[in-house]
């Protein structure tokens, strides 16, 4: 299976800081296939995925293919998604929005758990 979240990531982080890709759901392994795939049937109760291209970056000239997608920001699974969340709230603050939008911010921001000391 394609795995174009992964790919994304490793194309931004090839760029600069970047945040932890989202956890996998319980139970279900990371496919470790970063290539498009088509499914054809061979025969009439089964299919194969074949791959059809190669996912490659520009800027590194690789894929994550083998080696994975490393966080800038290494968290546990269980709390990549309030560090990311956090983040992002931090850089809406920082862009000098309205007050509105700071004004929420803000109060989600307050509403968060605790950053972890890592």
């Amino acid at each position: 299976m394609f795995e174009i979240c992964r790919d994304r990531h490793l194309r931004v982080q090839a760029r600069g800081p970047a945040l932890p890709p989202p956890a996998e759901p319980p139970g279900r392994a990371a496919p470790q296939d970063p290539r498009p795939t088509s499914v054809m049937p061979i025969s009439p109760t089964m299919t194969i995925a074949v791959p059809r291209a190669r996912s490659i970056s520009p800027v590194t000239g690789t894929n994550w293919e083998g080696t994975g997608v490393i966080p800038d920001i290494a968290v546990p699974a269980a709390d990549a998604y309030d560090v990311a969340y956090r983040a992002a709230l931090e850089h809406v603050l920082g862009q000098g929005a309205p007050p509105p939008v700071t004004d929420e911010a803000r109060a989600v921001l307050a509403e968060l758990p605790p950053a972890s000391q890592p």
